[in-house]
């Protein structure tokens, strides 16, 4: 799938065939997948080089209640939020660059951008909402993933398992401290731990630890309230199975750790 990012002008307008004559903004396209919906959005919300669009939720359909932005580098996620959602359809560009400080730069809009704004928001709150649970999981470890920290030279074969589950530990841990430092804004982001990703060097199997990956979830992806026994499922649904590994040599070390698919090893650059 391409990335929002890297969809161009000229690549929306070709979706729908013709350019918008007059504004700035490319035509909507009728039938616009979530990415182009994201790309979509970007070019019309203009955040910083390098954040895109990512999700868009109502807390109702009524234009009296609320409704979140979210946008994302990759690294940190930012959530903005309307009182209203009638906000969206009435001089958008006034209270979207107010709401922000300026830190999403609308441009002036057409009449018909306007509509086409609030009709990409829904579309994409809706796309999103209908999303298949399956997929929404395995996007949590994609967005997990490229995050993490590979661990080499060990191996959980069982005679190599205690040197192995030692180092992890020796690693620390990535808790919900960690993460809350990637996502919280206007801060510089130097958290001291990221999670581990363990590369088995005997099978080149690859682990994550199940806290860690809880934490993810929970409060930089933001999916929450989310109970373990609950990821657990999601995960199992997409061949993520947990397992507890332990030694009973001292210190006795214990890890419950997921095992990814080789699907999702594969997304990972070069596999490391």
């Amino acid at each position: 799938m391409t990335d929002p990012e890297e969809l161009t002008t000229e690549e929306i307008d070709a979706l729908k065939g013709k350019a918008r004559k007059g504004g700035t903004q490319p035509h909507l396209p009728e039938d616009a997948t979530a990415p182009v919906l994201r790309a979509w959005l970007t070019r019309c919300l203009r955040p910083p080089l390098g954040w895109t669009v990512q999700a868009f939720e109502r807390t109702s359909r009524e234009p009296k209640d609320a409704a979140l932005l979210f946008v994302a580098n990759g690294r940190e996620t930012r959530r903005f939020r309307f009182r209203q959602q009638s906000d969206l359809t009435k001089t958008p560009r006034t209270t979207v660059v107010g709401l922000t400080d300026g830190w999403l730069n609308v441009p002036h809009l057409t009449g018909t951008e306007e509509e086409d704004l609030w009709v990409a928001l829904c579309r994409l709150g809706r796309v999103l909402t209908e999303h298949d649970e399956a997929d929404e999981a395995r996007e949590w470890l994609e967005q997990m993933l490229p995050m993490t920290l590979p661990l080499t030279g060990h191996s959980l074969a069982k005679d190599k398992r205690h040197a192995a589950l030692m180092a992890i530990k020796a690693t620390g841990e990535f808790t919900k401290g960690d993460a809350l430092s990637m996502v919280r804004p206007g801060e510089s982001n130097q958290y001291q731990q990221r999670p581990i990703r363990l590369i088995d060097s005997d099978t080149g199997e690859q682990w994550l630890r199940v806290g860690e990956t809880g934490a993810f979830v929970r409060y930089v992806v933001g999916v929450e309230p989310l109970a373990h026994t609950t990821l657990r499922a999601r995960l199992n649904e997409i061949g993520v199975v947990g397992k507890l590994f332990e030694d009973y040599r001292p210190p006795h070390p214990k890890l419950q750790l997921y095992q990814l698919t080789q699907e999702l090893i594969e997304t990972v650059a070069g596999g490391t």
